[in-house]
């Protein structure tokens, strides 16, 4: 944009690429996207959350019976807010302690994919410490949390146990039980 002009600075560095020139350019870039963003319509935060409310999943849910029936139901590929769909239509009905024994099963999947190097964008080190962590109760990063009380563990863990459980009563409403 500066060097076709769109910025009212000379955007030529003759030779002289430096942090200088870098700076003057970002300075303008700056200036032009806060008058952008004030043409820009608000969106209120209520209308986003009941766009993602208003979502039927459906046809989601129909798949995975199907899939589940034909024993093709691979628990990685099942959206999670199918779970939150199934669960406030109550097709789905947890006890809290229910929710915790599915936790308990997605971070032994978890471990097993960790082991299996399932994860080839977490560094070695960090996947071993994850590992004897949460095997162990090993410290990592002198935090003194178990793994239930780490948000980014239990984010990883909700996932897999929300796949888990959709993909748990999939296979039970194709086999007719519920």
């Amino acid at each position: 944009m500066a060097i076709a002009g769109k910025f009212e600075i000379d955007a030529k560095c003759y030779e002289n690429f430096s942090c200088e020139y870098v700076a003057r350019i970002m300075d303008a870039y700056r200036d032009w996207s806060k008058n952008e963003v004030q043409h820009l319509p608000k969106i209120e935060q209520d209308s986003r959350l009941k766009l993602t409310e208003s979502v039927d999943w459906a046809h989601v849910w129909k798949e995975a019976q199907i899939r589940a029936q034909n024993d093709d139901l691979d628990d990685y590929y099942i959206p999670t807010p199918v779970f939150d769909w199934l669960e406030k239509d109550k097709v789905i009905k947890l006890t809290a302690s229910d929710k915790w024994g599915w936790i308990e099963k997605a971070r032994n999947v978890y471990l097993m994919d960790l082991r299996n190097g399932e994860y080839p964008d977490l560094p070695i080190a960090e996947t071993k410490d994850r590992i004897e962590w949460m095997t162990r109760g090993k410290v990592i990063n002198k935090e003194q949390l178990t793994w239930k009380n780490n948000q980014a563990i239990m984010s990883i863990l909700i996932v897999i146990s929300k796949q888990m459980i959709v993909k748990h009563y999939a296979r039970r409403h194709a086999a007719g039980k519920i």
